[in-house]
């Protein structure tokens, strides 16, 4: 019996290929593939949705909220989060911090309720 790793690494490549072809691929799509790759089907929705987004902002590709809430609203993962939690989330997808220490607003209030 062959035993195969989870592992977001292996679809990082697949992110900098799509966007070095195409820079306004949607987040969505990609989000959409990853879900389908059976090399990612134990690795849950946030985690993929970060490799995207922080692939993204390290090659300068520029997207909005609005394309990180649509990708959201396409998992039944995140989809039942509250909107202020969905908000906290999406902060710290957009704006990752640099150092480990410095967080959003809405980051640290999630924090606070846990």
């Amino acid at each position: 019996m062959k035993t195969e790793t989870q592992d977001i690494a292996v679809f990082v490549p697949t992110v900098k290929n799509a966007f070095a072809k195409n820079p306004k691929r949607s987040i969505s799509a990609l989000y959409r593939r990853a879900r389908r790759n059976p090399r990612l089907s134990m690795i849950g929705c946030y985690p993929i949705l970060a490799a995207i987004t922080h692939t993204a902002i390290k090659m300068g590709i520029p997207f909005s909220r609005k394309g990180i809430t649509y990708a959201f609203n396409k998992s039944a993962e995140l989809y039942l989060f509250q909107k202020r939690d969905k908000t906290g989330l999406i902060d710290c997808l957009l704006h990752p911090p640099q150092d480990g220490l410095k967080q959003t607003k809405h980051a640290i209030n999630l924090n606070e309720n846990i």
